[in-house]
C-alpha cells in the first residue's frame, strides 16, 4: 500500500512579473501546504492551460496519448479555467472606446493589477475545485501532481478525506440538545466555567526554508535527525566543559582553604612571639628599673 500524507492546503497568495528574453511574463505562486512543511512552486498561465488539457487527457499517461504528457483523470476538470490574455485586451478595447466616447481621456479605464488578482482568485478556485472534489482521480493524477511537483510515490490525502476516513463518525446532535434551556444548569454558548483554562490561540502554519524545500519526506526527517545528533553532540561537549569549570572551582576552593589555615597558623605565632616578647620587657624592667629601656628609647610594647 502506498505511503499517504494529508494535503492541509493550497492556495495562490500573490503573482509576481519576471522578465524573459523577448518579453516580461507573469507567474503565480501556488503553496502546497502540509502538516509539517510546505512548499512554493511557481506556474506561469500557460502552464495551467497544460494541465488542464492534460488532466482531461487518458490516466495512462504517454504511452496511451503518444503526445508525451503526464496522464490525467480522463475527463475535464470539476471547475473551468479563467478566461485567456484576448478576453483582457477585449475589455481593454471597450473600455478605451467607452472612454473615447464619454470624453475622458484620463486612462484607459482598465486596470491590470485588478484583473490579475482576479485571475490569481480565479486560479486558487480552479486547484481547490480539483483537490477537494469526491473524485480523488484529478488529484491523483501524474499530470497534477507534477504539476505541484508532488512525490509520485506518495497518495495524496486531503483533510475532508482523512477525517472521514480515519476519524469515528459523530452522533448527530438534535435542536433540543443544542438548546441552553433544555438542559438544567446549563451555561449560555461561550461561557468558560471556573478553573478551567482559557482557549489555546491557533498556531500558526509551518514556513518551509530555502534549505528544506527541495528535500522529500525521508530527506527532510533524515536532515531534521542529523540535526538532533548535532544538538546532542554540543550538549555533550558543553557538559564537558562545565565539569571542567567544576573542577577547576573545586581545586581554588581547596587551595584557598589551604592558605586561609596557613595564615591563621602565621597569626598564631605572631601572638605567641608578642607575648613573648612582652614577658622579656617585663624582666628587663624589673632588672634594671627600666634603664636601659629609656636609653634606647624602646616602648614597652611593639
Amino acid at each position: 500500500m502506498a505511503q499517504a500524507q494529508p494535503l492541509q492546503g493550497i492556495s495562490i497568495p500573490r503573482y509576481e512579473s519576471r522578465s524573459g528574453t523577448a518579453s516580461s511574463y507573469i507567474v503565480y505562486a501556488v503553496v502546497i501546504q502540509l502538516p509539517v512543511r510546505s512548499w512554493t512552486v511557481y506556474r506561469r498561465y500557460s502552464e495551467f492551460v497544460r494541465l488542464d488539457k492534460n488532466l482531461a487527457a487518458s490516466p495512462n499517461g504517454p504511452a496511451a496519448t503518444g503526445s508525451g504528457e503526464p496522464g490525467g483523470a480522463g475527463r475535464p476538470p470539476p471547475r473551468t479555467l479563467p478566461p485567456r490574455e484576448r478576453a483582457r485586451e477585449w475589455k481593454k478595447t471597450f473600455s478605451g472606446f467607452l472612454s473615447f466616447a464619454s470624453g475622458d481621456q484620463s486612462g484607459d479605464g482598465f486596470d491590470d493589477e485588478v484583473w490579475l488578482k482576479e485571475r490569481m482568485q480565479s486560479l486558487e478556485t480552479y486547484l481547490k475545485a480539483i483537490v477537494m472534489d469526491e473524485d480523488a482521480g484529478w488529484r491523483e493524477s501524474e499530470a497534477f501532481k507534477m504539476f505541484i511537483e508532488w512525490p509520485m510515490s506518495i497518495r495524496m490525502v486531503t483533510a475532508t478525506a482523512s477525517s472521514s476516513t480515519a476519524s469515528p463518525r459523530v452522533p448527530r446532535v438534535t435542536a433540543a440538545q443544542r438548546t441552553p434551556g433544555s438542559m438544567p444548569g446549563a451555561l449560555p454558548p461561550g461561557t468558560r466555567t471556573l478553573g478551567a483554562p482559557a482557549p489555546a490561540a491557533p498556531r500558526p502554519p509551518a514556513e518551509e526554508t530555502d534549505s528544506t524545500r527541495p528535500l522529500n519526506n525521508t530527506q527532510l526527517f533524515q536532515s531534521q535527525t542529523d540535526a538532533m545528533d548535532q544538538q546532542d553532540e554540543q550538549l555533550l561537549n558543553l557538559a564537558a566543559i562545565l565539569r571542567r569549570q567544576r573542577q577547576m572551582g573545586e581545586a581554588i576552593n581547596q587551595e584557598l582553604g589551604e592558605q586561609t589555615e596557613l595564615l591563621s597558623q602565621l597569626d598564631s605565632e605572631v601572638e605567641g612571639t608578642q607575648a613573648k616578647l612582652s614577658k622579656a620587657d617585663q624582666k628587663m624592667d624589673h632588672f634594671d628599673g627600666g634603664k636601659a629601656k629609656r636609653k634606647v628609647g624602646i616602648g614597652r610594647k611593639f
